[in-house]
């Protein structure tokens, strides 16, 4: 009985293999699991192409299913050639040659070839053969493009990524290197902006850190000698010295060098009497402040002591300035209000008690004028207004305009 149910077993696997081997498959359909009549009409569509054999086949299909089932057939016919082409499985003369196939079924029954998908599989695979020769001549942005539009299911695609990772290295390596010659050459400006892109694109490694260390460390002490060079004349270019300084502050603001250093310039800008305070006045009461007044020649200033000057009167303001300056200076004039005066006026500088300077007679007919005081080593600042009357004036309004320290020994 064992031997009986043997010889069935095999009896019915060579008859399978027979029906099987009987019904010839196209590689069109190969895997599509089609019916039997559409496997044979591409079979011959595939050998003869469209000849009175296939007419037939494909008439008997119509007769007894409508165009459905073959349009449907095409379609998946047409979407497979696209995937075995961006698969490697066929060249794309091989496709080509395929897609001529059903294109000839097409005329008979309408069905979507997938024409778009096959001319984006077709730019895919150019695009990466193309982006392989860029990345060989060094061309490595245009490789980059290039790799960015092979498509995702194309055999290529993860090949594509890869050299895109390798042409962005070398994009590294070279900008790098590019930075690394600018800092030899001393253009430092000209590394930090490289380093800067490369640092926005890649991030920071300890190679580029290491490059902006050295760039920084180079850059700053040449701009600090710079800026000791350009520190000649104190009294005007600590500003020439302090804006060399804050360049180099633009791309390190942290650097305490630099930081210092504007300290030490700084220290030597002028000084407006008005932003300090007195810690004294006259026997007749302060000096006013002002910040609007005009001369008798039309002047206007914006910062000004102004004092009314009668007989034996002393209005003043005494300021503790630490012995922290070397020069003091402003204009001296006569206000608006006190043209045509018969009165007259003085102002007087002292230092810790001692008079440093006085203006002279100032009359209704003085013109404003400069003056500047050596202040070396003096602590008590005192600003003195004083004058006389007669009897047909009271007094005259006195100004001192714009009054300014400065520290100018280094």
């Amino acid at each position: 009985m064992k031997k009986i149910l043997s010889i069935l077993l095999i009896v019915t696997l060579l008859m399978s293999c027979f029906v099987s081997c009987s019904t010839p498959k196209s590689t069109l359909t190969m895997g599509m699991g089609l019916s039997e009549d559409i496997e044979k009409l591409f079979v011959s569509l595939e050998q003869e192409g469209f000849s009175e054999k296939t007419e037939k086949l494909y008439n008997k299909l119509v007769e007894s299913d409508g165009k459905f089932g073959i349009a449907s057939a095409g379609a998946k016919v047409a979407e497979k050639i696209n995937s075995d082409y961006l698969g490697g499985v066929l060249t794309k003369q091989e496709a080509e040659e395929k897609r001529e196939l059903i294109l000839e079924l097409k005329e008979k029954v309408y069905f979507d070839d997938r024409e778009k998908q096959f001319d984006e599989a077709c730019l895919s695979k150019e695009k990466y053969t193309e982006g392989l020769e860029k990345l060989e001549a060094g061309q490595y942005e245009a490789a980059i493009e290039c790799f960015d539009e092979v498509s995702w299911s194309d055999c290529n695609h993860t090949d594509a990524k890869d050299k895109t990772e390798q042409a962005k290295t070398k994009i590294k390596e070279q900008k790098i290197a590019d930075a690394t010659k600018k800092v030899d050459e001393k253009e430092y400006v000209d590394a930090l902006q490289i380093l800067e892109e490369v640092i926005d694109e890649y991030g920071e490694d300890k190679e580029i850190k290491a490059l902006l260390e050295k760039c920084e460390t180079e850059y700053v002490d040449v701009t600090i000698k710079q800026a000791e060079e350009a520190f000649k004349k104190i009294s005007t270019d600590w500003e020439k010295s302090v804006k060399i300084i804050k360049q180099a502050q633009q791309y390190f603001p942290d650097n305490e060098k630099l930081e210092k250093q504007i300290e030490k310039y700084e220290k030597y800008a002028p000084v407006s009497l008005f932003s300090l305070n007195y810690y004294t006045q006259g026997s007749y009461g302060d000096l006013s402040q002002s910040t609007n007044e005009t001369d008798t020649m039309g002047n206007k200033y914006d910062k000004v002591f102004k004092g009314y000057c009668d007989s034996g009167d002393d209005q003043s303001n005494t300021y503790d300035i630490g012995k922290k300056y070397n020069l003091f200076s402003g204009t001296y004039a006569v206000d608006m209000d006190s043209k045509g005066t018969a009165s007259i006026g003085w102002i007087k500088i002292y230092g810790d008690g001692k008079l440093l300077w006085e203006s002279g007679i100032i009359t209704a007919s003085t013109k404003p004028k400069k003056f500047t005081v050596d202040v070396t080593g003096v602590t008590d600042l005192k600003i003195r207004m004083c004058g006389n009357g007669n009897l047909f004036s009271y007094g005259m309004k006195t100004i001192l305009a714009n009054p300014t320290l400065q520290r100018t020994v280094k």
